[in-house]
């Protein structure tokens, strides 16, 4: 063949003998290129060890949606688990739902040895316009791919599942509604500048509403006595003047439940009878406001523009209607 190692081997089989020649041939034959092939070299490998996505006043990590300098902080730490040194890189923050993403913070992350770490804090995009609902927060190492690394460990770190929660501040707009006793005379209330304000959240994706905002009753037409019934009477509720009820939104599990109502009568409704038979009613007689309705939570699925619904109360003759939209702080 040409070339000779300088020694001769023990023969304790022709296999054996053939297998060493057809190697030693294979050398010889090699280009001259892949003959003095170096290793290749070490790759980096960029994780993220730990993360933390707080609220200074939350139970959870959440957000107003439209809301600008927002009080959550996000810290990651990147480790280099490989063997070669990374170079600059980009850690991306995002908001996963139903297989979509939306980016919610970055930072730059310098060049890091094999071994050491990098920790930081993330900065948040300008203005949190998500669709609203809960969503899982992922941090991604590396998110450019700026290195060529090994890949041996995940580069993304999830934290926890839909525990993350675009909510709205305010849903603002109009309610009304309708109580009809089957009698001729109806009584309607309506608000024109109705607002369910946040005022607390709960753990796992509830969010407290108070309802703000002024609200008008009237009575009016004709009962089968032939009476006349007329009258009206208004209330303002503020956050330290709220009306009976609570009122909840469970973004987690998609829906929401409650009712508001006024606790007393605040006007008298003139009922004018045939044949001077006058007198005087405490009003309103059906004092609700705005009721999710009976039977259950209504659902509000992810990405809602507005609260849906215009439900039938479980008393007899009365509905509640409502154009509310989210609003920013």
């Amino acid at each position: 063949m040409g070339q000779r190692t300088g020694k001769r081997a023990v023969r304790p089989g022709r296999a054996v003998v053939t297998a060493a020649v057809l190697v030693v041939a294979l050398a010889a034959t090699a280009p001259a290129a892949l003959a003095q092939k170096h290793p290749a070299a070490p790759r980096p490998d960029l994780t993220i060890e730990d993360a933390a996505i707080t609220h200074p006043a939350g139970e959870q990590p959440f957000v107003f949606q439209n809301q600008r300098n927002p009080k959550i902080s996000i810290s990651d730490r990147n480790v280099n688990v490989g063997r070669g040194r990374a170079g600059r890189s980009v850690t991306k923050v995002y908001l996963e739902h139903g297989g979509k993403r939306w980016l919610l913070a970055k930072r730059k992350v310098g060049p890091i040895a094999p071994g050491a770490q990098d920790f930081g804090h993330d900065v948040l995009v300008d203005t949190m316009n998500f669709p609203l609902g809960a969503y899982t927060a992922e941090i991604c190492a590396d998110a450019n791919h700026a290195n060529r690394e090994s890949t041996r460990k995940p580069q993304c770190a999830r934290a926890g599942a839909l525990d993350f929660i675009v909510a709205a501040a305010r849903w603002t707009g109009s309610v009304s509604g309708e109580y009809d006793p089957a009698l001729g005379n109806v009584e309607k209330w309506t608000s024109s500048n109705a607002e369910l304000a946040f005022s607390s959240d709960e753990a796992g994706g509830i969010f407290e509403y108070a309802f703000l905002g002024t609200v008008t009753w009237t009575s009016s037409g004709t009962d089968d006595d032939g009476c006349v019934w007329s009258g009206s009477g208004s209330q303002t509720f503020t956050t330290e003047d709220q009306p009976i009820g609570s009122f909840s939104v469970d973004y987690k599990h998609e829906e929401y439940s409650g009712s508001f109502a006024l606790g007393k009568q605040i006007y008298q409704a003139n009922v004018a009878c045939p044949g001077g038979g006058d007198s005087m009613a405490a009003a309103p007689e059906a004092p609700g406001i705005i009721a999710s309705g009976l039977g259950g939570p209504a659902p509000l699925p992810f990405g809602s523009t507005s609260l849906p619904g215009s439900p039938t109360h479980g008393l007899l003759g009365t509905t509640f209607n409502w154009n509310l939209r989210p609003a920013a702080p």
